[in-house]
């Protein structure tokens, strides 16, 4: 789970800094403890690299870029979610 985590975190901050960013629409990962948190993390995760030419578009095919299945996606995700800051 740690390396699924530590990949996710790889994938988002890549992904953001490569592309410049991401739309308008969704620009910030979750909050942990916030009851829509897994919705808005898996929403930036989908949206990475969409202005990308030749980049294909959704959650499952950005964990598959860094050899994740969806479900470790989604397990990270909610892992991340479930975390509380100190």
């Amino acid at each position: 789970m740690k390396r699924a985590f530590l990949t996710l975190v790889a994938v988002v901050a890549f992904s953001v800094s490569a592309a410049g960013g991401v739309s308008a629409s969704q620009d910030d990962l979750g909050t942990p403890g916030e009851p829509n948190c897994n919705g808005q993390t898996v929403a930036l995760v989908a949206q990475l690299n969409q202005e990308v030419e030749g980049a294909k578009p959704g959650f499952g095919n950005r964990v598959r870029d860094f050899g994740l299945t969806n479900q470790e996606g989604m397990d990270v995700v909610e892992a991340f979610c479930a975390s509380v800051a100190p």
